[in-house]
């Protein structure tokens, strides 16, 4: 129920109930995407509302779920720089009760369920190469009645969360 709120798309242009206007609620999120770490003042000169209602503002859109704090790292520079992406096929009986299972894999970052031969779609974060085998290896001992359909490495990203990506890895410019 708490994601099903969040996912709920709110009737009309964005508002905010202590008076901040719709275009400088808009101009707010938008600078909040490109810097998350821009000062209150800075926030409140580039999108008109002043810092004290921010102060106020900022906490209620974060408890209403319309911004939400995400930190990610450029995968390159952490133990696990191997991306690879698993589709697999899961009893259709048993797809909620190993979705549990799945979360339980330490290198699995995402876990979905999709339609037709593979159900269960899984984006894993591995050590080196050899791990993809190793890691199809662990599906089977440890998830009885998975079968992997299909699995991609992904040597390079360039885009992720909305932005372009340097060839090593870190943040680059937004795209709009």
């Amino acid at each position: 129920d708490r994601i099903r709120g969040r996912c709920e798309v709110p009737e009309g242009p964005p508002s905010c109930a202590d008076g901040a206007e719709d275009s400088g609620l808009i101009a707010l999120l938008a600078r909040l995407n490109h810097d998350g770490r821009m000062p209150l003042s800075k926030l409140s000169e580039a999108c008109g509302i002043p810092v004290r209602r921010l102060r106020r503002l900022l906490p209620r859109l974060e408890a209403d779920g319309r911004l939400v704090l995400r930190t990610d790292v450029a995968r390159p520079y952490t133990p696990w720089p191997v991306l690879a992406w698993y589709f697999l096929r899961v009893p259709a009986t048993q797809l909620a009760r190993m979705q549990g299972m799945f979360a339980a894999l330490d290198e699995v970052r995402m876990a979905a369920a999709g339609l037709g031969p593979a159900n269960a779609i899984l984006s894993v974060w591995l050590r080196d190469l050899g791990d993809v085998q190793r890691f199809d290896t662990t599906l089977g001992m440890r998830i009885p009645g998975v079968s992997v359909e299909d699995r991609s490495v992904v040597f390079r990203s360039l885009k992720h969360l909305g932005r372009l990506l340097w060839p090593d890895g870190r943040r680059g410019a937004t795209v709009e």
